[in-house]
Order: structure tokens, then sequence, then C-alpha cells
């Protein structure tokens, strides 16, 4: 998602980021996310933490537009282009089953040579968390 909101910002878009965690970029510490959400604010980006979209609806005016309503009852201006990145999750039943440490939101955990807690097994991708 956030590779697409770099795009459209360098080609001139106007871009809202709405995210339902409390940060960008969950699986990041709390001041580098925040770092990384000043950067966007600062390249005109508006992000919305801590929220949802709830409802999307044609707007009247532009059949082409939609408006987009979120959780909170906010409502955003309408909008030519909606983009849903709804994010990954890793699908780790399997490594925790062979007895392979993961945090408590799934990830495997590795150490900074990607070494897993098991012998002679590292890990890489989006399923890792170091």
């Amino acid at each position: 998602g956030l590779e697409m909101v770099e795009q459209l910002v360098n080609r001139g878009a106007n871009v809202t980021l709405v995210e339902m965690m409390p940060q960008i970029l969950g699986p990041l510490d709390v001041e580098m996310a925040k770092y990384l959400e000043n950067d966007l604010v600062k390249r005109g980006v508006e992000v919305i933490t801590g929220d949802a979209i709830q409802e999307f609806k044609e707007y009247e005016k532009d059949p082409d537009s939609s408006v987009l309503t979120l959780k909170s009852g906010r409502v955003l201006p309408p909008a030519h282009l909606t983009i849903l990145g709804l994010g990954v999750r890793p699908d780790t039943a399997m490594v925790k089953e062979a007895g392979i440490e993961c945090t408590p939101r799934g990830h495997i955990m590795v150490n900074e040579h990607l070494q897993t807690s098991a012998p002679n097994v590292w890990a890489v991708g989006d399923a890792v968390e170091v």
C-alpha cells in the first residue's frame, strides 16, 4: 500500500491514507513508524490512523467518483480512485507446530542473521520479524 501511495504522490495526486491500526507499518516500532508517517505528511499525504472505511457511496455530482465514510463518522472528500491495501498476515501454523518461536501476531522470530529458534532453519519475507 505505501508503495502505491509513494507512486501516486510522485505523479502529483492528492492522497489520503487510512490505516485502521494505531500506526502505519504495524510491524515497525512506534518511533520508526512515526518517522515514516511524518515523511508522508511532509510530502502532502493526509494520514489517518486508528480509523477504517465503513462505506463507499457514489458521489452525486460525479458518478466516476466515490465518497468514503469512515467508522468514526468522518466523510472524506470525493475521490476518483480508491485503492484498498489490506496487508498480509503470515500463515505460520506449520511453523508453530514445528516448535519454531513466533511473535504473538504470528510472525516468525529471527535474529540478525535470519536464523529461527530451530537449529539450521532460516526464514525471510513478510512472515518474519527481527
